[in-house]
């Protein structure tokens, strides 16, 4: 009975994890394409 509460446990603990990760690496990516358009958006300012 106690191990597979704590099989469960582990398993709950993995998934929020990768769900931790995988939210990270999403916003991570939108950061990253926000700034190459404000980056875009300067060098097109800058040249007029």
């Amino acid at each position: 009975m106690g191990r597979i509460s704590f099989s469960f446990d582990h398993f709950i603990k993995n998934v929020s994890t990768r769900q931790r990760y995988a939210a990270i690496r999403t916003t991570w990516t939108a950061h990253r394409l926000v700034n190459a358009n404000v980056e875009k958006k300067v060098s097109i300012m800058r040249r007029s």
